[in-house]
């Protein structure tokens, strides 16, 4: 592992950065429902750095947040730079070094299959691994009110039709989760400020440990 220093945490808390200084990916894995977009646009509203994804998969919504939508025929360009590489239910998902080079703390949502396509292609930055967790419950009923925000005049069948949809997603993240690799958990049950208290502690806690990969 590669060290975290203390001076790259506490200069990206009032905004500066040098780029003699190591930058550090701090990556957020966690299930469909998790909170992990929550999280991490929290802290790109506290100045941290955040890399969104490239897909080629159509958007949600039209404000969607958290993704760089692009064509496939696009993909092939940014095959040289690419990181943390997945090819999932049809579509393929990646970032580049340039989103995170010479950015301090950089936060970056990633899928268990990611880890190891960044561990493998990132030398030139630390690298912080953190597993949210949170319950099926809790997750099944995120999904399903997020999609009734966005379809706020859905019929009870409709809803249910939701419902029934956030349950396969959580069925399918049984396997596709079944082995994380991560070096810390943190739990997302409650208040989302507690979460992010949590990360900061695991910022500081990686800095004065030297813990690093």
């Amino acid at each position: 592992m590669m060290k975290l220093t203390s001076s790259v945490y506490e200069k990206r808390k009032d905004k500066s950065f040098t780029k003699k200084e190591r930058d550090t990916i701090v990556a957020i894995i966690g299930k469909s429902g998790s909170g992990k977009s929550e999280i991490v646009s929290k802290f790109a509203k506290r100045g941290y750095n955040v890399i969104e994804s490239y897909t080629d998969r159509p958007k949600r919504f039209p404000d969607e947040w958290g993704h760089i939508f692009i064509s496939t025929e696009e993909v092939e360009e940014y095959k040289s730079s690419m990181i943390a590489y997945t090819f999932f239910d049809g579509h393929h998902y990646f970032a580049t070094r340039e989103q995170y080079q010479n950015k301090g703390i950089t936060f970056y949502v990633i899928d268990p299959f990611g880890v190891s396509s960044l561990k493998k292609k990132v030398k030139d930055a630390d690298l912080i691994f953190i597993y949210i967790d949170t319950d099926e419950v809790v997750r099944i009923e995120r999904m399903t009110n997020r999609m009734i925000l966005k379809n706020q005049d859905a019929s009870e069948e409709v809803v249910q039709a939701f419902r029934d949809k956030a349950r396969g997603r959580a069925e399918y993240d049984k396997t596709a989760f079944k082995i994380v690799e991560c070096d810390y958990v943190v739990d997302n049950n409650g208040k989302i400020d507690d979460t992010i208290g949590t990360i900061d502690e695991i910022l500081k806690l990686s800095s004065k440990n030297n813990i690093h990969h």
